[in-house]
């Protein structure tokens, strides 16, 4: 997979679960940003090990980390860096 699609499914991932304050399930998610189970479930796995979402067990829910949080603030800063003209 090529390095910014892997970034726009990360952005998209960490949106999505940040849309919602109390969490999100794998379920919700997994329809919410069109990936099939397995995916998904690679995808949840990299950005755990990578302490980007936590997941809780006894609600069944990933939220977004702090870091998470930033990564996704850095990415929209240069998301607007790029498409603005200089």
């Amino acid at each position: 997979m090529k390095a910014g699609r892997q970034t726009e499914i990360i952005q998209i991932i960490l949106e999505t679960i940040t849309s919602r304050e109390e969490g999100i399930t794998k379920t919700q998610l997994m329809y919410k940003s069109f990936m099939s189970y397995i995916q998904l479930v690679e995808h949840l796995t990299v950005l755990r090990r990578s302490g980007l979402i936590e997941y809780n067990p006894s609600t069944s829910t990933y939220k977004t980390t702090t870091r998470g949080l930033r990564l996704l603030q850095v990415t929209k800063e240069i998301n607007k860096l790029v498409t603005n003209k200089i």
